[in-house]
């Protein structure tokens, strides 16, 4: 019985790894410098108080919950 192949046989392939800088340039800020510029950005004169209590579009979106 002759064997006949039924595909065709993968070729290797080398990956193609991101260099270091790319790697560094993908990373998030610290927390903290996130915040800080979130706050410089979003002043706090444009909170709009209702009765005594702020608005839930004025609440930061990056404050910690717990």
């Amino acid at each position: 019985m002759d064997y006949e192949p039924s595909g065709n046989t993968f070729i290797r392939c080398d990956p193609a790894v991101p260099s270091k800088d790319t790697i560094e340039s993908l990373r998030a800020m610290p927390m903290e410098t996130l915040l800080e510029e979130f706050r410089e950005n979003h002043s706090f004169e444009l909170l709009e108080v209702k009765d005594g209590k702020i608005t839930p579009a004025s609440q930061s979106p990056l404050s910690e919950i717990n």
